[in-house]
């Protein structure tokens, strides 16, 4: 369990996805009774693969610009939606989330939520997180694989 806790704390610092998964036949189902618990307790949205894999392919048709003038950033959403918000981290690191809307922002304007948690990761603030060769491998796979299905969907029309 302290193991779990562990991963899920990291993974939150981080504002990376939090994947538990399990076969229905494995042993001590009960230690993720207590996981769910703290997964609740921490107020981290759950959900099951079909749910997160479904926000995924939504996350990826959102097209957006944004352009930073006079102290202000100037968005431009192509499709706005109350289920997609945009975290916009401002000089000082002071952090906000914004509705994925067109808008004009600040730091000091309304925002969805104040004072977001924004990343707390091992790297230096502005720093990205490292690139791996697995990483990579993982991309060109999910494409390969995204391509084929566009491609036979395209061949079924």
């Amino acid at each position: 369990i302290v193991y779990y806790r562990a991963t899920i704390d990291r993974q939150v610092a981080a504002n990376d996805p939090v994947i538990l998964y399990h076969h229905p036949g494995q042993k001590n189902l009960a230690v993720f009774d207590s996981i769910f618990e703290y997964i609740r307790a921490k107020k981290i949205p759950a959900g099951t693969m079909a749910e997160f894999a479904e926000w995924w392919q939504f996350r990826d048709q959102l097209n957006w610009r944004a352009d930073w003038l006079d102290n202000k950033l100037n968005l431009a959403v192509e499709h706005p939606s109350e289920k997609a918000r945009l975290a916009v981290i401002f000089p000082g690191e002071k952090c906000r989330l914004f509705q994925f809307a067109d808008q004009t922002v600040d730091e000091n304007c309304e925002a969805f939520q104040l004072d977001y948690q924004q990343s707390v990761t091992q790297n230096a603030p502005g720093e990205q997180h490292k690139y791996t060769a697995q990483m990579l491998v993982h991309d060109f796979t999910w494409r390969y694989s995204r391509w084929k299905q566009i491609r036979k969907a395209k061949s079924n029309e």
